[in-house]
């Protein structure tokens, strides 16, 4: 009896170490990261693998491309050191390729007793489109002529098959380009509202605009602009004590220092502006593909500018305590004034924003907002359809107001641009109007061209 339970036993351990060494039990330890390609591949970029095993260790790796049923070694390596627990890998592939269908494989084995000492094994197959031709770049519009602070368009054709993002930089900030289809009837015309910001203290100035694909390949072309500088005004703004108590108090809510107020009047006037100028950014990073607006932008009759696109200096007990830039202009009239829509267009969001108070941005499509701040009573909602010249709110003392008023700002692609320029018609017409019927030529003659 004791001997046939001692074989049973014996039959067990047996059975065990068998399945430990051939049946698969468990989570392969081996975990393979892909990062790039993806989907599409060109040989301007690196294949970039991470491999890891935290067990037994990397044994043997082997990577290749199957491209027309011709393998193409990239990498083939063993590691003796069970110690190799990690390795990322950059494979440069120098050789041309053909367009079309491909497939990387990867297949790596660790040092595991498992499979008979032979290791874990794991192949990743993974099905890629090679596509190694760059997007192509017509610029449709002529030379801008853009002032510091103010704002410009470009217009272009971006062609590819196979493309991922088109946008425009100026020097190192990205402005969206929009699918103009709207206005050119056609898949591949881009327009994008762009601007020279007041703030950024630049010398040169480099507008471009950038198509990639899927693949990653990259295009470049240069935007012709003919910048001119902008001097801001200045102005000193006395802060009171009582303005600080009162207003600045109500702003920051629990936040304020009643210990020192003048670094509460930094805390809302710096800190609270710059958030509140991140979110209007983000607010204003998506647009319809529609120009919705026409004309010059407008403003309600009997308004007095009481403060312009102009830098502050904040006095306070005869000292400077702070320097902002006002990115918009105050018009005051009446207590709670009448606010009019400065153009047709779509209402973005609504709602309470800081030290602007109780705000309005409404989208006039392609990138271009309205901002109208320091207001009582809203009458409109997110979502909404506005006409030029309909009442949309009243004026008030909300957000940090120094008085009743309307702050009034226009924004392209979330960048704050002076008004002046919108308020006048030809000022329109010569720099968006007559570079949109520009690009409606050249696409014309581009077309005719090919016959």
């Amino acid at each position: 009896m004791k001997k046939g339970l001692i074989f049973v036993f014996i039959v067990i351990i047996l059975i065990g170490i068998l399945a430990y060494l051939f049946v698969p039990i468990g989570k392969n330890p081996i975990s393979i990261n892909i990062k790039y390609p993806i989907e599409y591949f060109t040989n301007k970029k690196p294949i970039i693998l991470s491999i890891k095993d935290k067990r037994a260790g990397i044994k043997d790796i082997e990577v290749k491309l199957m491209v027309l049923d011709t393998p193409i070694e990239l990498y083939k390596r063993h590691f003796e050191d069970k110690d190799m627990k990690s390795i990322n890998l950059r494979l440069q592939v120098k050789k041309q390729l053909p367009q079309g269908e491909a497939y990387l494989f990867v297949r790596v084995r660790n040092h595991s007793t498992k499979n008979l000492f032979r290791g874990n094994v794991l192949n990743i197959e993974k099905r890629i489109v090679i596509d190694t031709i760059s997007p192509h770049i017509v610029i449709l519009s002529g030379a801008n002529r853009v002032k510091v602070s103010g704002a410009g368009v470009a217009i272009f054709q971006a062609k590819d098959k196979n493309l991922s993002s088109v946008y425009l930089t100026v020097n190192e900030r990205k402005f969206k380009a929009y699918p103009a289809k709207s206005l050119f009837g056609e898949d591949d015309v881009y327009l994008s509202f762009f601007g020279y910001d007041v703030v950024n203290k630049l010398k040169i100035w480099r507008t471009t605009a950038v198509a990639t694909d899927k693949a990653g390949n990259i295009f470049l072309a240069h935007v012709p602009v003919f910048w001119e500088s902008f001097k801001p005004k200045r102005c000193n703004v006395e802060v009171t004590k009582s303005f600080i108590e009162g207003k600045i108090r109500e702003v920051l809510g629990n936040n304020f220092n009643p210990q020192n107020l003048s670094q509460s009047f930094i805390s809302a006037n710096r800190n609270m502006r710059e958030k509140n100028n991140e979110q209007i950014e983000k607010i204003c990073q998506d647009s319809v593909t529609k120009m919705l607006w026409h004309g010059r932008f407008i403003h309600s009759r009997g308004c007095k500018v009481t403060s312009a696109f102009e830098v502050r200096d904040y006095i306070y007990n005869g000292r400077k305590i702070d320097r902002e830039y006002h990115l918009g202009y105050d018009l005051a009239s009446v207590r709670n004034a009448p606010v009019i829509a400065a153009n047709d267009g779509i209402v973005k969001w609504t709602g309470f924003l800081g030290i602007y108070g109780n705000t309005i941005i409404v989208d006039h499509g392609f990138g271009l907002f309205s901002l109208y701040a320091h207001l009582g009573n809203i009458y409109v909602k997110t979502g909404q359809n506005v006409k030029k010249g309909q009442r949309i709110a009243y004026t008030d003392t909300t957000g940090l107001a120094f008085g009743d008023h309307l702050h009034f700002s226009i924004l392209v692609n979330g960048l704050f641009v002076n008004p002046l320029e919108w308020w006048d018609g030809r000022w329109i017409d010569t720099h968006i109007v007559n570079k949109i019927e520009e690009a409606k030529e050249n696409l014309a003659i581009g077309k005719l061209s090919k016959y």
